[in-house]
Formats: structure tokens, C-alpha cells, sequence
């Protein structure tokens, strides 16, 4: 397993989460293209997340940018509360440099 993606389970096994304000996950993968790997509307267990086999290891370019326009995307598109006051947090793990720079 690559050392991104035991990060990545470590945060989905050791994500404190408070009953009333349930964290949700979602996953875009990004190198020459912008993949939605993980919604936040799938199944939300820590198994279902963490045994997901549909990450790849891209090599290419790394559109930086447009993963992170996906991303925002998802978070207002599928937010199951969107005038909640709860904070929203996104993690960008990239081993490239952005391109464009």
C-alpha cells in the first residue's frame, strides 16, 4: 500500500467524530485529469471508505487547479446541510508540482 493512501485510512480510522456533527469523506484524484473517485453521498462507514480499490497511481501532469474546482464543487453540490455552520475541510496531498504553475 502506498504511503498516501495508508495516510489517507489513518484519517478515516482515527477521525474524531462527534455524533452530532458526523464528518463525511469524498476522494478526487488528479494527474493529467480530474477523477470523482468517492462521493460524499456514498456510504460513509469507515470500511466502505477505507476498502475503496478505485484510486490509481496516475503519472502525468498534476492539474492542481481543476482538482480543486472538483472539489469545491462536491462540497456544494452534495452538502447534506448546506446552510449548516459547521466547518468544511478539504486535504490536498500531491507528490507533483502544480500545472500550470
Amino acid at each position: 500500500m502506498s504511503p498516501k493512501k495508508a495516510f489517507m485510512i489513518d484519517i478515516v480510522q482515527n477521525y474524531d467524530n462527534d455524533a452530532l456533527h458526523p464528518t463525511r469523506f469524498s476522494v478526487v484524484e488528479f494527474s493529467n485529469g480530474v477523477f470523482e473517485r468517492y462521493s460524499f453521498l456514498q456510504d460513509q462507514s469507515t470500511s466502505a471508505i477505507t476498502n475503496n480499490n478505485s484510486l490509481n497511481l496516475l503519472n502525468s501532469v498534476t492539474y492542481t487547479r481543476t482538482a480543486n474546482g472538483v472539489a469545491i464543487e462536491m462540497f456544494v453540490r452534495d452538502t447534506i446541510n448546506p446552510g449548516s455552520p459547521n466547518p468544511m475541510t478539504m486535504v490536498l496531498i500531491t507528490d507533483g508540482v502544480p500545472y500550470p504553475s
